[in-house]
């Protein structure tokens, strides 16, 4: 998740804050505390990557065409987890501690109904955006012969459904040295607890052309970590020396928690570990060009606000926890803070009447049918 046009704003108005890493052993004997899931998932872009390059894909995936997707999925998750333990081991032969926050998918359907209720519209938006965008769920698909063989127009289609890849069985191991689970591994196992769910929210309609899975190599994907993906996951993670934490939280909240001390580092490319409270966070630790490392309480000097006013300015500039009022992006949202310190207090002024009249308000609310009263507590889930 990332906070709306901040780094940009950030960039513009207090560029100091945003400092240039240009080698990370300057960071030897001190700790990262990492997006894991974030890393596992930019990784399964990678080796994504990897099969679209590789010049004899032909005969490693298309031997057989209905087990493709099979033998696509289980290279894409082994391969995310190979390069997840390189990454760990180049930070080890830095001398750098290092923490790997991985998120508990299974417990997504065990979410708190505030955690919930500030979601469902992030999820809403992603879905509606997948199907404008025409996306390919390359983990979960599964093509059924009858869909192979509808080549009479040249075009079929077929549901599909969670994908049975290398291994789902249950990989949750209470004497694994590596992994910790802050909770009740004997009620909460790394099994299919939510597989009956994701089966309704993972079905989707796929074309096959004539050539069958032909048409894979040449669609827009995306990443979708349903439960029995997520059980191989953990499998793999457990058969590799990495320090593992499981959480149950969103994986950048869930680093922000584990920094015990001011000097602990979170690397993530979202935003709003800050948000959520870390002393320090590392952007594109991968990329030479674009890596920088943002420090909380330099940057809430810079901008002259305390922590609790850094939270609303979040809010109001747009984050995956809340709907956005119409019109407002970080600079306004700046400006709303410091003049009038908190959201409550911003809603209750003059000011916001203004925005009530807007054309922006009026064309969002127009669209889904709700009076501003009704949007604020439904959708602007800023109390929560």
């Amino acid at each position: 998740m990332t906070i709306k046009g901040f780094v940009h704003f950030i960039n513009n108005k207090f560029p100091s804050t945003i400092k240039k890493i240009d080698d990370i052993k300057i960071f030897e004997g001190q700790k990262f505390i990492i997006d894991g899931t974030f890393f596992i998932y930019k990784f399964m872009y990678v080796a994504w990557k990897h099969i679209l390059n590789d010049k004899n894909r032909e005969k490693k995936y298309k031997a057989n065409e209905s087990s493709t997707h099979i033998l696509i999925r289980k290279y894409i998750i082994k391969k995310s987890i190979e390069l997840l333990r390189k990454q760990h081991e180049y930070f080890k032969s830095l001398k750098i501690n290092t923490l790997y926050i991985i998120e508990d998918i299974n417990a997504r359907c065990e979410l708190q109904p505030v955690d919930y209720m500030c979601k469902r519209h992030v999820w809403k938006e992603r879905d509606i955006i997948r199907k404008k965008r025409n996306l390919f769920d390359i983990l979960n698909i599964e093509v059924s012969k009858n869909a192979l063989n509808c080549s009479d127009s040249g075009s079929g289609s077929s549901s599909s459904s969670s994908s049975s890849g290398s291994g789902s069985g249950s990989s949750n191991n209470s004497n694994s040295n590596n992994i910790i689970y802050p909770y009740d591994v004997k009620k909460i196992t790394i099994s299919n607890i939510c597989e009956s769910k994701d089966m309704k929210k993972n079905k989707m309609e796929i074309i096959v052309d004539e050539d069958g899975m032909h048409d894979l190599f040449k669609k827009n994907i995306f990443i979708k970590i349903n439960s029995e993906t997520a059980s191989d996951i953990y499998k793999y993670l457990q058969l590799e020396k990495i320090p593992i934490f499981i959480t149950k939280n969103d994986a950048e909240k869930e680093c922000a928690i584990q920094c015990s001390h001011e000097k602990d580092i979170v690397v993530s490319d979202d935003i709003d570990a800050l948000a959520f409270g870390a002393p320090n966070l590392i952007r594109f630790i991968s990329n030479k060009k674009k890596r920088h490392m943002i420090n909380k309480n330099e940057l809430l000097n810079e901008l002259n606000i305390d922590y609790q006013q850094f939270i609303d300015f979040c809010i109001l500039s747009g984050c995956d926890y809340s709907a956005k009022i119409p019109g407002i992006g970080p600079v306004k949202a700046y400006e709303i803070i410091k003049k009038y310190k908190t959201i409550e207090t911003f809603l209750e002024s003059t000011s916001f009447n203004k925005y009530k009249k807007s054309k922006l308000v009026n064309q969002k609310l127009n669209g889904i049918s709700m009076s501003l009263k009704e949007y604020i507590i439904n959708e602007f889930t800023y109390e929560q």
